[in-house]
């Protein structure tokens, strides 16, 4: 008959791993203390570490969020202070700048390039 297969403990791996991390031992020497395989147990240890790293990442998402906000904040300030003028609001025909690009398409049965192009109007040309 073959042999069966051991199932652990969701506390036990938590704990066979912090045995790892907190004491800075090695995976094997854990591992033959703990009558699991190496593999196992350098799986758990890295499925701990990335729990506690999502953890303490947790807290530098929201100071980034906050540096974020506070910079947003400082935009808002300033475009407040200073609006835009009524001249510079103002459309003019001549001088606008025209942005062209060419899309080149695969080569036809015949097999000469087509090719088409898309014109924008970007702006003034002081912009």
């Amino acid at each position: 008959m073959g042999i069966t297969r051991r199932k652990f403990t969701l506390e036990f791996k938590t704990e066979a791993a912090h045995r790892v991390i907190d004491t800075g031992r090695s995976v094997v020497d854990v591992a033959g203390e703990l009558s699991v395989t190496d593999g196992s147990l350098a799986r758990w240890v890295r499925d701990e570490r990335r729990q506690m790293e999502t953890v303490a990442g947790g807290s530098n998402e929201v100071a980034g969020q906050d540096k974020d906000l506070a910079f947003l904040g400082t935009a808002a300030a300033y475009f407040a202070s200073n609006p835009p003028k009524q001249r510079d609001l103002r459309r003019r025909r001549e001088g606008r700048r025209v942005a062209c690009s060419a899309r080149a398409f695969p080569r036809g049965f015949s097999g000469e390039r087509r090719s088409t192009a898309r014109c924008l109007r970007v702006g003034p040309a002081w912009m």
